[in-house]
């Protein structure tokens, strides 16, 4: 068994080419949500995000392309409580039902699978399993906190929320598939999908899932003292 894991927080829609350095690292380590023109705009109180970008601690994106060199993601916007606008470079917008979304279509789980051009969530999280050890996972949730307090506590002038991108026939949609779910402290978690033997998963060393994101700004100004949280349990 293993006795640990790594976990990656990858830029979905580039396949998990343009990671997302660990936080302090001094590079792009920072998700970051902005109006309808990157982070040159900022969202509207009470509105949720238009387009989402790979920044720096400051909010800047790198220079070179769309919304930024460091990485633009494929923007999810909740339009409602099963629904998605689905948007960014090359694809939308355009809007879904939540249970529709269902595009991770690939026949091995433990692959990276190809999202560059076709629509996808925000981020692709990646957990490998020390040494070559086949693990399975359990209770995996990210959530959204208060930085600058405890992980209990919901995250200052934002309201995030998420659902998860199944895999489609591999594994039974998760209890909250179909509805956008709060995310506000580590009480009130996103869960994903268990990769178990129950839900057709042998053991892997790597696992992966996708989460489509989305945040409404409360407050005006920069709204900063937040971070996301992912953790899984495995054996």
């Amino acid at each position: 068994m293993a006795d640990f894991g790594r976990i990656f927080f990858m830029n979905a829609r580039e396949s998990g080419i343009a990671p997302i350095a660990q936080l302090g690292s001094g590079t792009f380590d920072h998700l970051g949500f902005f109006g309808s023109q990157g982070p040159t705009t900022a969202i509207e109180i009470g509105s949720w995000q238009d387009t989402t970008v790979i920044v720096d601690s400051n909010g800047d994106p790198a220079a070179g392309m769309p919304f930024g060199g460091s990485g633009y993601c494929t923007n999810t916007k909740n339009i409602g409580a099963s629904t998605v606008r689905i948007s960014g470079q090359p694809v939308g917008p355009f809007e879904e039902e939540i249970d529709q979304v269902n595009i991770f279509e690939v026949g091995n789980l433990d692959t990276e699978p190809f999202f560059n051009r076709i629509p996808s969530g925000t981020l692709l999280v990646k957990y490998e399993a020390s040494g070559t050890s086949a693990v399975h996972t359990f209770n995996a949730k990210m959530f959204a906190y208060d930085n600058t307090g405890a992980i209990t506590d919901p995250p200052p002038d934002v309201t995030m929320m998420g659902f998860e991108i199944n895999a489609s026939g591999q594994w039974a949609n998760s209890s909250h598939s179909g509805v956008w779910k709060s995310m506000q402290g580590s009480n009130d978690a996103l869960l994903f999908s268990d990769h178990s033997n129950a839900n057709g998963w042998q053991a892997r060393n790597v696992h992966l899932w996708v989460a489509a994101l989305t945040g409404k700004a409360e407050a005006v100004g920069a709204l900063d003292q937040w971070d996301l949280a992912f953790s899984v349990q495995f054996n």
